[in-house]
């Protein structure tokens, strides 16, 4: 069953919650996920459009055009004028990213940062 709703908040406790390697079989944080339009499937995966923000614990903040989580792949999609901020895995904090698309892989904290063509990531880090 597919839900929608306009400025729908959503409290997703799954995603970003497998960012440090050792938590990925716990569900151990939370976040609310504020998009103009939100859609939830019966396989889990779940799907955001719009003027995306994305709150989490330890002051965690992310923006985007949109956001896909493939429950299957174990994979969150943040596509178009991406914005990371205080991103922690590991021993390694990033204090900000901005991209056009970033790709989280769950299950192992795997990051993939794309940007069109002609520009570039940004990254702040704190060793």
């Amino acid at each position: 069953m597919r839900i929608k709703k306009n400025i729908f908040i959503f409290i997703a406790i799954l995603l970003f919650c497998s960012i440090n390697k050792r938590l990925s079989s716990e569900i151990k944080n939370s976040y609310t996920i504020l998009s103009k339009t939100q859609t939830n499937e019966t396989n889990g995966n779940f799907e955001a459009i719009g003027n995306v923000k994305i709150k989490g614990e330890d002051n965690f903040s992310a923006s985007s055009d949109k956001l896909i989580y493939e429950k299957n792949f174990s994979k969150l999609k943040l596509i178009g004028n991406v914005e990371i901020e205080n991103y922690i895995i590991d021993n390694l904090i990033i204090e900000n990213i901005l991209s056009d698309e970033l790709i989280l892989f769950i299950d192992n904290g795997r990051l993939i940062i794309n940007s069109k063509e002609g520009k570039r990531v940004k990254t702040t880090i704190k060793l």
